[in-house]
């Protein structure tokens, strides 16, 4: 099941990070909750395709606001009946799974997976849900060499195109590698259209000829990474469609193609210290936003070498394992038709970067529960980390090599924003965050008066509709802090509640159906420019905007 875990985690990531910015906190800590305002919710479980009860479906209630909730989970019984009590007031998304079955929110779309809101006031008590599971689909299939030779220990993957940053991007759904017989299976996968990719795992030596007198120039073979039905070009691959239930084969054939060494000395300041590269590859994370890493040792004298590396852009990555400081390294380099050598990969040492929060505004902010994440804009599989502030919301940032990175900050109120972010003298909100030898230190202003916006989204006959996404989409975009735009969906009552709203204007919109991340794509939106309405936000400003539905069928 680690494919739909992966999927899961992405649709979680891309919701937390819309609808509240980083991890959210209420301004004050949760009060004890009364047992007369206790919540309950109840309803069942059935298949989606004959409605007969799924016994043993998992449902769990996760909160919106982390901090002051908590998840509340219960197994449906021999009719598919569950009942989650004792529930604290708040706002939630109601899932379930179970084994071999999709899983599925309440409300969710069949196309595009945001669930309803369930907004629980004091003392509710909601009844009568009902949540349809459908069977996983499968596609499997074998491997083979330009023999018709089955090919083991081949990643599969199955994507799905998606959005990210505001452009349509290739994204892991589902993996599997090949058994001896050169067989895969991807199983539990959603319903939606598909790629299929096979590529050799990294760091396989193949059983395959040298290029003889001439390799210095020709190389060695190596088997590209290959898109069903057998093409190198994702744009040329034939998208497999998928319903419930389904279970397709797609077999394919890995073809070998030329492919040339990388190789070259390592300068580390610390000639004691032992030393690791990565060659990681820039067209995948481009293509499909992760991709698979290859190592190599370096040996005594410094030498490295990369065997067998594919035409395309790649970044040497390299770290030390020191005792007293840390040493990174990053070096670009592009592969074309021959072998690269001479290349120099030269380790620096990481800063240590003292920080500190600073709150304005008349929220009150528990400063531990603030914390700093920066992301190298190099690409999501180059790394990440998370830094913790203390009591007094000083932080420090220890081991950051040199890049560029994008900030988010977790632990916010959702009445909060960031302000300012200066790196020494220098504002740096809109730049992104640049080390640079890291001799400054960092200070990140958060106010606690930013703006509100609650309404309902109706229909053409003015009916307000549960489960619409609802966006707010800022006339000044910050790229840096994760900060393009605002979503949410609207309760059960067709309600919505956009807060953390930065200063400045909005356009706003509600879709009853839409991709999520589509509207951060300013050519999508194009045709929607008459649809939306405006806000102007300022501080601590509350505004009610009620807006009409863009149905499914003008979405196409």
């Amino acid at each position: 099941m680690r494919h739909l875990i992966i999927a899961l985690l992405l649709l979680a990531s891309h919701l937390l990070a819309q609808e509240l910015p980083g991890t959210q906190a209420s301004a004050n800590p949760a009060a004890p909750v009364s047992a007369k305002d206790k919540c309950i919710v109840e309803g069942r479980v059935v298949d989606a395709a004959d409605g007969k009860p799924l016994r043993k479906a998992v449902v769990t209630l996760f909160p919106i606001q982390r901090r002051t909730n908590r998840s509340f989970a219960v197994t449906t019984d021999s009719d598919g009946v569950f009942s989650l009590k004792r529930v604290d007031p708040g706002s939630f998304r109601l899932s379930a799974t179970r084994r071999g079955y999709v899983t599925q929110q309440f409300g969710q779309s069949p196309l595009y997976p945001a669930g309803n809101l369930l907004e629980l006031e004091p003392g509710a008590h909601v009844k009568d849900l009902l949540l349809r599971l459908q069977v996983g689909a499968v596609v499997a299939g074998r491997i083979l060499d330009e023999d018709g030779e089955p090919m083991p220990n081949v990643q599969v993957n199955a994507l799905w195109r998606t959005y990210r940053d505001g452009r349509r991007t290739l994204v892991p759904a589902g993996f599997s590698s090949t058994n001896d017989l050169g067989e895969y299976r991807l199983f539990g996968l959603a319903p939606g259209e598909y790629i299929i990719r096979a590529a050799l795992m990294a760091n396989v030596i193949l059983a395959g000829a040298a290029a003889g007198p001439e390799s210095e120039q020709l190389g060695d073979s190596a088997y590209a990474p290959t898109f069903y039905p057998g093409v190198q070009d994702p744009s040329q691959a034939n998208p497999i469609p998928l319903r419930a239930a389904d279970e397709i084969r797609a077999n394919f054939t890995l073809n070998p193609t030329r492919a040339f060494s990388v190789s070259g000395k390592v300068i580390n300041p610390v000639a004691s210290a032992r030393s690791w590269l990565t060659l990681a590859s820039r067209d995948e994370m481009e293509q499909f936003n992760s991709g698979s890493n290859r190592s190599a040792v370096v040996n005594l004298d410094g030498t490295f070498e990369f065997p067998r590396v594919l035409p395309g852009a790649y970044t040497i990555i390299g770290r030390t394992n020191d005792e007293k400081a840390r040493y990174t390294a990053r070096q670009n380099i592009d592969v074309a038709d021959r072998n690269v050598t001479n290349v120099i990969v030269a380790f620096r040492p990481n800063s240590d970067i003292p920080g500190r929060f600073t709150v304005t505004g008349s929220s009150r902010v528990r400063l531990r529960d603030l914390s700093v994440f920066l992301q190298p804009d190099s690409g999501s599989t180059m790394g990440g980390n998370t830094f913790a502030a203390k009591d007094d919301g000083s932080f420090i940032l220890t081991g950051i090599a040199d890049d560029l990175y994008r900030l988010r900050v977790g632990g916010l109120p959702a009445n909060s924003y960031i302000r300012s972010v200066r790196y020494g003298s220098e504002e740096i909100l809109e730049k992104g965050f640049d080390p640079a030898g890291g001799h400054d230190s960092l200070e990140i202003i958060i106010n606690g008066d930013a703006g509100r916006i609650t309404g309902t989204a109706s229909d053409k006959e003015q009916k307000a509709q549960p489960g619409i996404t609802v966006v707010a989409l800022p006339d000044h975009p910050l790229r840096w802090i994760s900060d393009r735009s605002k979503s949410t969906s609207t309760d059960q009552n067709g309600r919505f509640n956009l807060q953390g709203l930065r200063p400045g204007r909005y356009r706003l919109y509600a879709f009853e159906e839409i991709e999520p991340g589509a509207y951060e794509d300013p050519q999508f939106m194009k045709r929607y420019l008459d649809r939306g309405k405006t806000a102007d936000i300022s501080e601590n400003s509350q505004q009610t905007i009620d807006l009409i539905i863009i149905g499914r069928e003008e979405n196409q």
